[in-house]
């Protein structure tokens, strides 16, 4: 069987994208797949169509691989490719309109405010009439750790609308206070499944302030209460997006024991210390062996 592993040295998200593609690498050609990486950041999409392979594997973050660039010209092409659909992508590389999908279906998100980064009063108006005391001002459409604002006053909303000009959208959204854990969903044994969630660092961004980390510290005691409520949250955000073969989710768990989505990454980081395979390594499943099942059950 011949991959091909599409990849990108280009972009915000580069390093990622290529740790990730070489550990697929590794474990495709583990499996005794015939495997070829293919950086598309210097040659272009259009040099997709010029390949042959049985099956096309996208690992790529952020723009093109998630927003269903990729996946629309291997579609068009009639190639074979593993992972979501090229609409799919799009969908969720959006947060705002992934937030809308998951609102539909009941599913508990954080409200937000979208305007243009020029917007600025707009902006402005509208962290004052939410009454937060702290919001957060990120892009629409990037990777989860891109351009990511945590604001308390009105400088600080000019400031982040200033730092995301060359976006064209961003959103604001109120501080969660909890702790955010992130949930990989995968088929194994043919079966969509939710595995453990794996708790996410406190952001190297976030201002230092009691409350924020006392109410970090008791949601994150409260975490093997509710994980198997995370995990069918997280797989009913999965199907509600229309994923397909994976994804990774990440959640707000509250004090009080609710969750509310965040964000999801229909193509998440796998490289080794990723957090798709610290809950593999959770769920006890060798990174082979779900490699493996991947690919028989494609």
């Amino acid at each position: 069987m011949n991959i091909t592993v599409i990849t990108s040295s280009d972009g915000d998200e580069a390093s990622s994208s290529l740790a990730s593609a070489e550990n697929v690498g590794k474990l495709l050609s583990n499996l005794g797949v015939n495997v070829t990486t293919v950086d598309v950041g210097g040659a272009g999409l259009d040099s997709l169509r010029f390949l042959k392979s049985d099956i096309f594997f996208p690992v790529m973050h952020g723009f093109p691989g998630e927003s269903g660039k990729i996946q629309d010209e291997l579609a068009r092409n009639g190639h074979r490719y593993i992972g979501s659909s090229a609409r799919v992508s799009a969908q969720c590389l959006d947060k705002s309109l992934a937030k809308d999908v998951c609102r539909a279906q009941g599913i508990r998100v954080f409200p937000e405010f979208v305007c243009r980064p020029r917007d600025q009063d707009a902006l402005v108006t509208a962290f004052r009439a939410s009454g937060q005391r702290e919001a957060v001002v990120k892009p629409v459409s990037s990777g989860s750790s891109i351009g990511v604002n945590f604001c308390r006053t009105v400088e600080d909303i000019v400031q982040a609308a200033d730092g995301l000009f060359n976006f064209d959208w961003l959103m604001m959204e109120p501080f969660g206070f909890g702790v955010e854990v992130s949930v990989a969903v995968t088929v194994i044994g043919g079966t969509e499944t939710a595995l453990p969630p794996i708790v996410r660092p406190v952001h190297p961004k976030l201002p230092f302030d009691v409350q924020i980390l006392s109410e970090r510290e008791s949601a994150a005691k409260r975490l093997p209460f509710f994980e198997k409520d995370i995990q069918n949250e997280a797989l009913r955000v999965h199907k509600a997006l229309e994923c397909r073969h994976f994804s990774k989710i990440d959640f707000m768990l509250h004090d009080s024991g609710d969750l509310t989505f965040i964000e999801i990454d229909s193509i998440p980081g796998f490289s080794k210390d990723s957090y798709f395979f610290r809950s593999l390594k959770r769920k006890n499943l060798d990174p082979i062996d779900w490699m493996r099942m991947l690919i028989n059950n494609f």
